[in-house]
C-alpha cells in the first residue's frame, strides 16, 4: 500500500507529529511506500529550522516543504470575534492560512492518484484541510480532537464530513466528534497509540523518599501551572518533579524540581522512580505520559474533568481522576503513604497497558482499517 500522511510538522515535537511517526514508520517496517509531508518548522511559528527537501528517515520519504510565510503573532486577538461566533463571522479561509502553515508546493505533491490513502494528522492546520479536499475517497482524518473553541469552527465541518475514514484514539474523542460533526458516512475506528517496549512494568515500589512526576511540556493547558500551584501551596504532599520542555517558565523551589528537557534515559529513570505521575492537563485527545506511565507499573492521577484522562484511568484501573483541586491533592497524599495501593494499582495499569497498548495489536488493525476499513 502506497500510504501518504500530511502532518504540520514531523518527528517527536509533540504529541500528533510523535504520533505520525511512531504509525509512518512502523507500516514501513511491514514493507508499505510510505511518504510524510509535512513543514521545514519545529515550532509553531512556521519558521524555518531546517532546509525544505526530501530524504529518507527510518524507512520513510520525509518531504520538508517551505511555509510561505509565518503563522500571524497576533493571531488569537485578531480573530477573536471569529472565535466567538464559532467561525459564521469572518473569513474562515484567512484564519487557516494565518494559522498556517501554508506550504509551498503542497498541491503539485498531494496527487491522490499516486496514493492509495492520504491521512491528515491533526484536523485543524492548513495543511490538513487542504489535504483532506484533495483525497476524496482516499482520505483517512486523525483528528486528534478534545473540547476547544477551533472545534466549534463551522470550517471544521467541511473536513469532518468529506472524510471517508476516521481514526479516533479513545471513546471519549469518538463520542465528541459524533456529538460536533455529521460522520454518520463515514468509517470509523478507535485506536490508541502503542508504548514502546522500554516502557515495561517495574517489579517493585521504590522505597526512597516518595516524589511525584510531571511529564511534558511546561505549558499552562498542558496542566504544569495547576499542578506546580498545587503541590507548592499543600504541605501533605510529596516532591514533584516536573521534566520536559519549558514553554512557559517556571521557577524550582523547596517543594517542585523543574527539571526542564531530559534525555530519554533519565525520564524512564524518574518514571520507573515516581510514586504517582501527575497529569493535569485541560486538553487531550490522548495521554501518552499516561499510557507510558500504566505500562510501567506506575499508578496516575490525572484531571478528571477531562474526558479523555478519565477514560484512561477508569479503563485501566491504574490511577484517579478527580475533578477538584482537593481531591486531587488528596489522592496524591493518599498513594504517599501506602505503598500498597502504589503497588496495586501500579498491577492493573500494567496489565490493562499489556492488553491495548501493543504496538502489533495497533499497527495490525490500523492496517487492515486502511486496507478495507475494517477493524
Amino acid at each position: 500500500m502506497r500510504i501518504t500522511f500530511v502532518s504540520p510538522r514531523y518527528g517527536g515535537i509533540g504529541g500528533a507529529e510523535a504520533a505520525v511517526r511512531a504509525l509512518a514508520t512502523r507500516l514501513a517496517a511491514r514493507g508499505h511506500q510510505v511518504r510524510v509531508l509535512t513543514s521545514n518548522a519545529t515550532e509553531m511559528t512556521w519558521e524555518p529550522s531546517s532546509q525544505a527537501g526530501t530524504t529518507n528517515v527510518e524507512g520513510v520519504v520525509v518531504t520538508r516543504l517551505q511555509a510561505a510565510r509565518p503563522r500571524l503573532p497576533e493571531l488569537e486577538a485578531r480573530y477573536s470575534s471569529f472565535l466567538r461566533s464559532k467561525g459564521r463571522c469572518g473569513d474562515g479561509e484567512a484564519f487557516l492560512r494565518d494559522q498556517g502553515p501554508v506550504l509551498e508546493g503542497l498541491e503539485e505533491e498531494l496527487d491522490p492518484k499516486s496514493w492509495d490513502r492520504i491521512a491528515a494528522y491533526p484536523y485543524m492546520y492548513w495543511p490538513q484541510v487542504k489535504a483532506m479536499r484533495l483525497a476524496g475517497r482516499r482520505g483517512v482524518l486523525h483528528p486528534a480532537a478534545h473540547p476547544e473553541p477551533l472545534l466549534d469552527l463551522a470550517i471544521y465541518k467541511q473536513v469532518f464530513a468529506a472524510a471517508p475514514r476516521i481514526v479516533l484514539q479513545t471513546e471519549a474523542e469518538r463520542a465528541l466528534v459524533n456529538t460536533k460533526f455529521p460522520v454518520g458516512g463515514a468509517k470509523l475506528l478507535t485506536l490508541p497509540l502503542g508504548v514502546d517496549d522500554a516502557f515495561s512494568p517495574r517489579t517493585e515500589v521504590p522505597t526512597g523518599e516518595p516524589y511525584c512526576l510531571y511529564l511534558g511540556r511546561i505549558q499552562r493547558d498542558k496542566g504544569a501551572l495547576f499542578t506546580y500551584s498545587l503541590f507548592n501551596s499543600v504541605s501533605t504532599l510529596p516532591k514533584l518533579v516536573m521534566a520536559g520542555p519549558v514553554v512557559e517558565p517556571l521557577q524550582s523551589s523547596g517543594r517542585v524540581e523543574v527539571a526542564g528537557p531530559v534525555s530519554e534515559a533519565k525520564r524512564l529513570e524518574l518514571l520507573r522512580g515516581a510514586t504517582a505521575v501527575v497529569i493535569g492537563s485541560r486538553y487531550e485527545a490522548f495521554s501518552l505520559v499516561a499510557a507510558e506511565a500504566l505500562a510501567s507499573g506506575v499508578p496516575i492521577v490525572v484531571n478528571g474533568r477531562n474526558p479523555v484522562l478519565a477514560e484512561q484511568a477508569r479503563l485501566s484501573g491504574g490511577g484517579f481522576a478527580p475533578t477538584t483541586p482537593a481531591g486531587f491533592a488528596a489522592a496524591v497524599a493518599m498513594l504517599a503513604r501506602n505503598p500498597d495501593l502504589v503497588a496495586k494499582l501500579g498491577a492493573a495499569g500494567a496489565r490493562y497497558a499489556s492488553e491495548v497498548f501493543s504496538w502489533q495489536r495497533i499497527i495490525t488493525r490500523y492496517e487492515r482499517f486502511l486496507t478495507d476499513g475494517g477493524c
